[in-house]
This record gives C-alpha cells, structure tokens and sequence, in this order.
C-alpha cells in the first residue's frame, strides 16, 4: 500500500503535459477550403476566431454526419481527437468533404444563388395577363430570373428582349416542369410563387440539400440506387454516372418514407401482400363495412397463420360485422395477381423498418406532379426497366428462374446478387446547369424542423 501511494505522489510531482491542441483558424491553408464547407452546409462559421471554435465546429460535423447516416458518431469523434497536425487534420477535410460533381454544382448554386439576392423582380401583376408577341419592360427581368433560376446562361439577342416570345415561353415550361408545376408556359399564381421565393428560403433549402450529402460515403464507385424523396425520383448510378430516372411515388406527409442507407436483400416477383394493421384500421375494415365484397373483389384471404398451407377461410362463412374479431385469430392477405398492392414485383431492402419498393397496378397516380401518396413504401413506375438493369448482375441460371416465375405467375424469391447499395435521401434542392438549382416542395417540412432538432441534439 505504502510503494502504491509513493509511485501516486511520484505521479503527481511530474510536470503535466500539455495537450496537444487544434491548429490556429487560418494558419493552415487547407483551412480556407475547409471552412468554406461548413460555411456552405450551414454548419458553422465562415472564419471561426479560435482553435476551440475551430474543434467544436469539426465535432458537430462529425455528430451530424452520424445522424444523417444513422450510426454511432463515437467512432468518428474519436479518430478526430486523435488528429492534431495541420497535414493530419487537412487529409482528414478531404476525406470528409464528398465528392460529387452534383454536390459540387449544388454549391456552386448556393455562390450564384448569394450573387443573386438583390436580381431585380419584376411587377408580376402588369404581366401575368400577357400573351405571345405583347411587350413590356419587366419582360426584361422576367427572362433574366428565370436564367438565374434555371442555371442557364442568356443569349445576347435575349438579354434586353422585352417581347413575350417563344424562348420566353419555353424557359417558363422548363422551370415549371422542374419545380413539379404543370408545363402551361403561362404566368399561374402557383409559377408566380415559385418564382418569387424569397432569397433566404432559398439559401436555407440549399444549405439543408447540401448537409443531406453527409448521408452518402464520401465518395461512390459503382452501381447505387439513389432516391431523392422529394423530386419523386429514383437514379441508377454507376461510378456516379446517371444511367436511368424513373419516377416514383412516396410516402405521404402523415407516413413519411425515412431516409435510409441500405442494399438489395433478393426480389419477390408475383408478390403477396399482408398488409400492416394500421392500414386494415385506417382504409381496408372501413372499405369492407361500406360494401361486404370489397376485399374479396381485390383479391384478399383469410388465412390462419398457424396453417399457412391450409385452405383460406371462406368469405361466406364469415358473419355480418364479425370480420374484426376474426382478425384476432386470421390474417388478411392479398393474392398475387393484377389487383395486388405490389404489383408483379418487390424488391427487399435490407433495413428494421418494413421498406422496400415495389411495383403498383395504380399506374394514373404517376400523371400527378405531387406523388407523396403511399404508406411508406416507395413505389416504382417502370419496375421492368429497372429490373432489367440489376439484372446485370444476377447468374444466368437464376435469371432463367426468374423469367420463367414472372411468364408462369409463380411467386418466387431470389437473392439479386447485386452490390448496389441503395440510398434514400430528401434533398429538395438538385443542381441544373453550372450554377442553378431547382428548389421543390419541402413535403415532409424537414428543412426548419430539422435544423433546429439536429442543431440541438449536437451542439457542442
């Protein structure tokens, strides 16, 4: 005990060491750039004014970083606090910043979109009411907001035309194509508000798309699936190279689609369907009180969990008004075939929230511009393509077996044997052009919300 207590004396009397701290704001040059990023994603300071500041600011982008990909921020705090050298800690910037050309271009909208804040607008009651060859002044504003907008540079003969005309129209049906207005090339009150969002809800939307990266690897190489939630699209990707666009239906603002970093588990072609009881509550119950043959016409079953093999509970064996408490003892369950809620196909991700895509045989929702409209799950409007194109990677002798189960109605399963990792995101900003970006609906109003939800669980 003695010999214990002399070596802690022995201990105490050392001289203490300092801790090696962050390196001064600036005295690196890999600094510049480094700030900039976290200028840019909203996360902290232009010039942090000490090395404290400097650190913390480093730790909250690890803390978001780690939200957004939904993991343990403590691996990644801790390889930090081992860094402490201007090399080590400029590595470390480059590593972390990703590394896209659409991430590039997203900021260097956010750049233009800055330059851009005292751009003229122009008096859109005097010319909301004009028509193909009618002039006017602001005609002259108009064109050249909507280049902004739409990234794109003016011709010469353009830029003091200030006559309605073709061009003018056509640029007013990109942006409203891109904004998910209908493509009318006229001036409605919807294409009006579009067009005059204020310059700081722009920015915000920006900065929040860009933070939204920080769910990706830093970089990709590869086949990815992408579904940016908002934009109701889906992107196949190789070495980051848009290879198909597919639209998509996705949850609804009630039941919304989360973001997610997943794969590909196998594909169910000629799927069946339980459904969860939140929706045999909420629509299929209501639905079978308002008209008895409702779910047999749509092809559902009952069946007894405990004898999946068995033969289906008949419908008419089923007393008036008693189908609920038979749900305590039966499943509901949808045939495969033409009325099934999946479609002919659902392809499995791995992930503990019950989210794949599928296939619909509700194809007329794909005409509407806003397509936040499922339960969760993200539906596909031309599975076949897509298909098609993770087939790439699929044996030849499981392909056979697929083609024959999708030709013979059979329901089967196959591993897909893919290596594309799947990322759903919600960016509602999405670059166009060098420096435009197209900014849609915040549908599941996450830009606020989340800002101060993420900001005040990592501050630091």
């Amino acid at each position: 005990m003695m010999k214990g207590l002399l070596l802690l004396l022995l201990t105490l009397s050392l001289p203490l060491q300092a801790q090696p701290s962050w390196p001064s704001p600036g005295a690196q040059e890999w600094s510049d750039s480094w700030y900039q990023l976290l200028w840019d994603l909203g996360i902290g300071d232009e010039q942090p004014q000490t090395p404290e500041r400097a650190q913390a600011l480093a730790e909250r982008f690890v803390r978001i970083q780690a939200e957004l990909r939904d993991t343990d921020p403590a691996p990644g705090l801790a390889t930090l606090g081992r860094l402490h050298s201007g090399p080590e800690l400029a590595a470390w910037a480059r590593a972390q910043t990703p590394d896209y050309d659409a991430f590039r271009r997203l900021r260097a909208a956010l750049a233009q979109e800055q330059k851009l804040a005292n751009l003229p607008r122009p008096d859109f009651a005097a010319i909301s009411g004009l028509s193909l060859g009618q002039a006017h002044p602001d005609l002259v504003k108009l064109r050249r907001l909507l280049a902004a907008r739409l990234g794109e540079t003016l011709p010469p003969q353009l830029e003091k035309r200030a006559v309605w005309d073709p061009p003018l129209t056509d640029a007013l049906r990109r942006f409203q194509s891109r904004t998910q207005l209908p493509a009318s090339g006229h001036l409605s009150p919807a294409t009006i508000d579009a067009l005059q969002m204020d310059n700081q809800r722009r920015l915000a939307a920006i900065r929040f798309s860009l933070r939204q990266w920080l769910q990706l690897p830093a970089k990709m190489n590869g086949d990815a699936i992408l579904v940016n939630l908002p934009h109701y699209q889906l992107l196949a990707l190789r070495d980051q190279s848009i290879q198909l666009v597919l639209p998509v239906i996705v949850g609804a603002p009630d039941t919304p689609t989360p973001r997610l970093n997943s794969r590909f588990a196998s594909i169910t072609l000629n799927p069946s369907w339980t459904p969860p009881w939140s929706i045999i509550r909420g629509e299929l119950l209501p639905a079978y009180q308002r008209d008895p043959h409702s779910l047999k016409r749509k092809g559902f079953e009952l069946i007894n969990p405990r004898t999946p093999q068995a033969e289906p509970l008949s419908w008419n064996k089923v007393p008036a008004g008693e189908l609920s408490t038979l749900l305590s003892t039966y499943q509901l369950r949808q045939r495969p075939g033409s009325n099934n809620a999946l479609g002919k196909a659902r392809l499995n991700l791995v992930n503990s929230r019950a989210i794949f895509l599928h296939d619909t045989p509700e194809k007329r929702l794909f005409r509407r511009s806003q397509r936040a409209l499922s339960h969760g799950c993200i539906r596909i409007q031309d599975i076949d393509l897509l298909l098609d194109y993770l087939g790439r990677n699929i044996p030849p002798q499981h392909r056979q077996r697929l083609k024959q189960a999708q030709s013979e109605g059979i329901t089967l399963t196959q591993s897909i044997g893919t290596t594309a990792n799947v990322y759903i995101v919600y960016m509602p900003a999405w670059p166009h052009g060098e420096h435009g970006a197209t900014i849609v609906p915040d549908i599941y109003n996450l830009i606020q919300v989340e800002k101060t939800a993420i900001f005040n669980r990592v501050s630091t």
